[in-house]
């Protein structure tokens, strides 16, 4: 069950044919007692106090008070994608599909329902039916674009406690907005088909003598879309000496700074305002840099 929804949840970017009408489409207003959490992403997050979040690669888990893992399940995601309208209709016969093979015994009830939102429009479907051991059970998908990503949230569960939790997940999802202070820290704009997670992987060997040395390296860049960055470098470096001796080491570091990238041209920063500026080119697979003055490139492939 959780290794499919992991499927599920990266294929949330939700659409409708023709929107259902709430009543309340303004955002709900928080209790007291709620706390604020801002995502890898620069979305901010407001929930209970008492509800855990914990950000993996790909997913926001989300543990309610009180969590039953035989009974519900809820996560969030924000996942780049090239759609450029919560309408698109392929999407949503691609969320009905997938949950489908999440939980078989649940088919969507009704329309896509237009739901409130400080990110853009957004839309919420609901699933009713039968859990995988034949309890009833629903499922409630939340989903809406921001920034070149699907902002989506999922809550599964047997009925008594998706209605017992099914105003505050709304609410929760309703609660997402930008960062108070949007302006870039770079001091220029984003490209949001740059926000998102991106790999690059660099292999270096050099002979000297009847020695030499060697260097592997995968980055994982975090690209957020209020202008900031952050990394971690992971590898393995290895030198052998002409008479045979060898050295292997192991490297974990962090990194972070500011970016800004527009009409085909990148800056990066870090903390102590050194970097590079370049050109930069968006493919299907990736992305790649060049750096100003360098003939090599950096090429990024997307994380998830």
């Amino acid at each position: 069950m959780h290794r499919k929804l992991i499927a599920i949840v990266l294929a949330l970017a939700l659409s409708s044919v023709a929107f259902a009408e709430e009543a309340d489409v303004a955002t709900p207003a928080l209790p007291d007692g709620w706390q604020a959490t801002t995502l890898s992403t620069g979305v901010v997050m407001h929930h209970p106090a008492d509800w855990r979040t914990t950000e993996m690669p790909g997913q926001l888990v989300i543990l309610p008070a009180g969590f039953d893992v035989n009974s519900e399940m809820y996560r969030g995601s924000a996942t780049p994608t090239p759609v450029r309208s919560i309408t698109d209709p392929v999407l949503l016969q691609q969320t009905d599909m997938l949950m489908s093979q999440l939980q078989p015994g649940l088919r969507r009830a009704g329309e896509p329902v237009e739901t409130p939102s400080a990110l853009g429009d957004a839309i919420r479907l609901g699933y009713a039916g039968t859990l995988g051991d034949g309890r009833p059970g629903q499922a409630v998908v939340y989903g809406v674009l921001y920034q070149g990503h699907v902002v989506a949230m999922l809550g599964l569960g047997t009925n008594d406690l998706m209605a017992k939790r099914g105003e505050t997940l709304r609410a929760v999802f309703a609660s997402l907005h930008k960062p108070a202070a949007e302006a870039v820290a770079a001091g220029g704009e984003v490209d949001p088909k740059l926000v998102g997670r991106w790999l690059a992987s660099t292999i270096h060997k050099q002979r000297i003598g009847r020695g030499g040395t060697y260097a592997s390296t995968n980055t994982v860049y975090t690209l957020k879309p209020d202008g900031t960055w952050t990394s971690r470098s992971q590898g393995v470096i290895q030198a052998e000496g002409d008479h045979g001796g060898t050295i292997d080491a192991t490297f974990d570091d962090a990194n972070r700074g500011t970016w800004s990238a527009a009409n085909g041209r990148l800056t990066v920063k870090n903390a102590a305002g050194q970097g590079y500026s370049g050109s930069y080119s968006v493919f299907s697979n990736g992305v790649e840099i060049v750096p100003d003055g360098s003939d090599s490139k950096i090429l990024l492939e997307p994380v998830n």
